[in-house]
């Protein structure tokens, strides 16, 4: 044991020099009023410190860290992957809830329906045709008497779904040329329409056509349009600037049909839509064809008709109906903006998969069997 006697003026002092020369462990045994060396008052404090003590707590302190240490690792290695499997498990059940939970809502109204009529709105859901569509379905066909044969039922449905829509007419050779364009989204399927109805002008009407590619923009777009051209052997040529657009128009005027290919644009992109503007108020079009693919969603449409409409579409082509579970929404959409439809595609044959726009076509693809 190590004991040190210390002389302060004062025990807040004293306290402090035994803190600093023996540590916090260690103990005052006594204090006593003295007087120092130069007589004024003081305070003698008696201190100690059990050095072996100290020793055996650190080792104790040791220990005990380094078998919690070790308890924790075990801990862990037992515990971890059960408490990972028993959060694995909660996830999966807030999944199986949350889809409850969504199945419940999206079918609520079906409580109130007859069977044939729940099976038929199930149905539209299902397909995300919109809840106020669906109901509005429901509705009408309800008002047409109690029907209980389901495919009855899936005719009415299909004939409500496109009133209104008008479906336009297919392209005709006339006595004077005929300047087509086609504008689109990127990816929309707007090039491959366009080789399909010049090659079924050529073959269905012995047309004698031109191709025009103004898509300066994509890699490669003029010679992969320019190879099918080739192909089918109908006249191609590249319009790099507008200036080649109203020249190669200026002399093609003896054709019946131009058909003009144009940049795949973004409805969010304004220099595009501007420039695409400029092409139609140059080449003059007689007939716009708007691609819209049927794989899109309800609002990525309505968010392109809304950034052309103040651009002249005559009439949009369908394309992709093969990719698609459903055009029903699409079809409300184009409703909407009044458009007509004159083609649908369905598949990347060429030229086979288009089909003029047809009510029972377009029935099917809104509400299959």
């Amino acid at each position: 044991m190590k004991i040190k006697k210390i002389i302060a003026k004062d025990i807040k002092e004293g306290k402090r020099r035994v803190l600093e020369e023996l540590g916090e462990d260690a103990v005052i045994l006594s204090n006593r009023a003295v007087k120092d060396a130069d007589g004024s008052d003081a305070v003698e404090i008696v201190a100690a410190l059990d050095e072996n003590s100290n020793k055996l707590k650190t080792a104790m302190i040791k220990e005990i860290t380094d078998n919690t240490t070790q308890n924790i690792s075990k801990t862990n290695k037992i515990n971890i992957p059960h408490n990972n499997e028993i959060l694995l498990q909660e996830i999966d059940n807030l999944k199986l809830m949350l889809l409850e939970i969504n199945e419940s809502i999206k079918y609520r109204n079906t409580s109130s329906m007859s069977p044939v009529y729940a099976k038929l709105y199930k149905k539209m859901r299902t397909l995300d045709i919109n809840d106020d569509i669906a109901l509005k379905v429901i509705n009408r066909i309800s008002g047409l008497g109690n029907l209980k044969d389901y495919d009855e039922v899936l005719f009415e449905a299909r004939k409500i779904l496109l009133e209104n829509i008008e479906i336009d007419k297919t392209i005709q050779k006339g006595t004077k040329t005929k300047i087509i364009l086609f504008t689109g989204t990127t990816g929309s399927g707007k090039t491959a329409s366009l080789v399909k109805l010049a090659i079924i002008s050529k073959i269905v009407q012995n047309a004698n056509s031109l191709i025009i590619s103004a898509d300066t923009y994509k890699v490669g777009a003029a010679e992969q349009l320019e190879t099918y051209a080739s192909i089918a052997s109908i006249q191609f040529k590249a319009a790099y600037t507008n200036e080649d657009l109203a020249n190669i128009i200026q002399e093609n005027l003896t054709k019946d049909f131009i058909f003009i290919d144009t940049t795949g644009f973004s409805q969010k992109d304004t220099e595009q839509l501007n420039q695409l503007n400029e092409i139609i108020k140059l080449a003059k079009p007689d007939y716009i064809y708007l691609t819209i693919p049927a794989t899109i969603s309800e609002l990525h449409a309505n968010s392109i008709f809304m950034a052309l409409r103040n651009m002249t579409i005559d009439s949009v082509i369908i394309t992709k109906t093969d990719e698609s579970e459903s055009i029903g929404s699409l079809i409300n959409i184009i409703r909407n903006y009044k458009l007509p439809i004159s083609y649908i595609t369905n598949g990347i044959k060429i030229p086979e998969d288009i089909l003029p726009a047809d009510r029972v076509i377009l029935g099917k693809l809104c509400l299959n069997n």
